[in-house]
């Protein structure tokens, strides 16, 4: 697992991902496809919570490398761990991604569209 033996570049691989998950993002809606913009919006959120928490070494990310991936009870738990630290941004920001997720891709119901 990269994390383990390169954990700086796993940060920087994590926040690489995030800006490729926000452009694909837009490009969805540039498309018109705001379904598929929603998971894309969630991912780029997920790495993020990702490297803050391997960045502050939270104990949902040493967590995350004992069983060998994130979970998302982990990335909720993480996201706590780190509005604590950080602010309410964190909080904001990964619970607004989570019903994007939900509600956008899964549900399709926040664009009125049922998948």
């Amino acid at each position: 697992m990269l994390e383990k033996e390169y954990p700086h570049e796993a940060i920087r691989e994590r926040i690489n991902l995030a800006e490729k998950y926000l452009r694909e993002c837009h490009e969805y809606l540039d498309k018109g496809d705001p379904v598929q913009a929603s998971e894309e919006a969630y991912k780029a959120a997920e790495e993020v919570v990702k490297a803050l928490a391997a960045k502050f070494r939270t104990a949902e990310y040493n967590e995350a490398l004992r069983e060998g991936r994130w979970y998302t009870y982990l990335l909720s738990r993480a996201s706590k761990t780190l509005t604590s630290q950080l602010g309410d941004w964190v909080s904001d920001g990964w619970n607004a991604a989570y019903d994007l997720h939900v509600w956008g891709f899964h549900e399709g119901k926040i664009i009125g569209r049922p998948r």
